[in-house]
């Protein structure tokens, strides 16, 4: 909330400001989280932003993310098409904590054909991201592959472990589903004191 209220002090000024409309969409998208009420709000505030300055790259990944957490699955395919069409397309953080959502949605879907590649482009692009080897894990799961499974889940445990700065809900409950997964892969293989630790 104290967010948006600097925010609407900016727009109030100047109603197309980039970073302002961008930033408030970002602030609305998270706080969603709590009040699935404001997801309109994100995407009316990206709307906004590509009317005034075209569809930007950095634009399309967020309504990419936005798709998939209200289960837009035409829509994000549509997304992942456009840019996926392309011979060449660069990945920043935003870019790759998109595309790594998208793989999970994917996985959560059962739409395993292009998660491979989604997740390949977002680790190509941000290596350092625990989202990407998380989601690995996950699609390494759901393709009955246990042996590639672990190590995923170990890397994105040792990258989360290494992150510095705020955590988001969705970073602490991604911590919590790697642990419990490791632990009951040590479980299966009765190493029950590194299940236990995890």
């Amino acid at each position: 909330e104290q967010a948006d209220k600097i925010l609407k002090r900016i727009l109030d000024r100047n109603p197309s400001d980039y970073d302002a409309l961008l930033a408030a969409g970002d602030n609305f998208l998270e706080w969603a989280g709590e009040e699935p009420t404001r997801y309109e709000d994100a995407r009316l505030s990206w709307a906004e932003l590509m009317q005034a300055h075209g569809q930007k790259d950095e634009v399309l990944f967020r309504m990419l993310r936005y798709f998939v957490r209200t289960d837009n699955l035409e829509e994000a395919e549509r997304l992942r098409a456009l840019f996926f069409d392309r011979k060449r397309f660069s990945v920043d953080t935003e870019a790759a904590r998109s595309l790594a959502e998208l793989g999970g949605y994917l996985v959560d879907k059962r739409q395993l054909d292009w998660v491979h590649d989604i997740l390949m482009k977002a680790a190509d692009g941000v290596p350092e991201l625990p989202d990407v080897p998380y989601q690995f894990a996950r699609f390494h799961r759901a393709m009955e592959q246990p042996k590639l499974e672990e190590p995923m889940l170990s890397s994105a445990l040792l990258m989360m472990d290494r992150r510095e700065g705020s955590r988001t809900i969705r970073d602490v409950e991604m911590q919590i589903d790697a642990r419990t997964r490791l632990g009951e892969r040590y479980y299966e293989r009765e190493q029950y004191l590194d299940a236990s630790r995890e």
